[in-house]
């Protein structure tokens, strides 16, 4: 009875391991138990491919608070809508600064050098203080006068009944209490760039070709002398100077 009993104790550990083994065989083939969610759902929606710049065909338009972080307005077809063309600018810059040059230029015509007589003038006033070539001309009582600089006017003065320093008009009286000295008498101008005596003739001299003048008070001190080809003014008080060499 004893022998039967471990007989049939191990036949049945023999079953149980039979079974197990076959169990772990037949585990190893099922399949994957399927369980419904949004896992599985994925593989049956129609998913399109995201462009950048492009809006994506029934999508929910989304609302960016800042909107750099909208990829479209950087990547997208929105990106050349309004951007400056510098080189156009810098065109623009170009042409009205040469139309602005061309009108300085053309602004005051230098006169013509067969009607006029050249001179090496310097001019020293209040206002201003030139030295350079000139051009002057006197015509029916009108004294034009013109200091250039690489071929354009620096100053003129235009001088008849009234002076115009730069086509600004003012009376003699005004354009020696501004640019000269008050106590000059008003057509002191005038008499120095035609040669003739200032101050009424005082204290003049003959010289050879020409006349000297020397006038001391307590307003002025002067010097004016005048050769064929030359005018000299100079009042060391007040320091003026204007001075006229002729060019052959």
């Amino acid at each position: 009875m004893l022998i039967y009993s471990n007989q049939k104790g191990v036949s049945m550990i023999k079953k149980i391991f039979i079974f197990t083994v076959v169990a772990i065989f037949v585990g190893c083939g099922q399949k994957p138990i399927v369980v419904k969610g949004k896992v599985n759902d994925i593989k049956n929606t129609n998913r399109q491919k995201v462009i950048l710049g492009q809006n994506v065909k029934n999508k929910k338009e989304e609302v960016y608070e800042n909107p750099l972080q909208n990829p479209s307005l950087i990547l997208g077809s929105e990106l050349n809508q309004t951007i400056p063309n510098q080189t156009q600018i810098e065109n623009n810059i170009t042409v009205e600064s040469n139309a602005t040059n061309e009108t300085l230029q053309d602004a005051e015509p230098i006169m013509n050098p067969e009607l006029s007589q050249s001179y090496v003038a310097t001019m020293r006033t209040k206002k201003f203080s030139y030295s350079d070539a000139a051009f002057m001309q006197e015509e029916n009582g009108v004294i034009d006068l013109q200091i250039l600089n690489a071929g354009k006017p620096l100053v003129t003065l235009k001088i008849s009944s009234d002076i115009c320093v730069n086509h600004n008009c003012i009376s003699k009286e005004e354009f020696n209490h501004e640019y000269l000295s008050s106590a000059y008498p008003n057509d002191l101008i005038n008499n120095v760039l035609t040669k003739k005596p200032i101050f009424e003739g005082k204290n003049l001299r003959q010289i050879t070709g020409g006349f000297m003048q020397r006038l001391q008070s307590s307003q002025y001190d002067i010097k004016y002398k005048t050769t064929p080809g030359s005018i000299y003014f100079k009042d060391l008080k007040n320091h003026i100077v204007i001075k006229l060499r002729r060019l052959q």
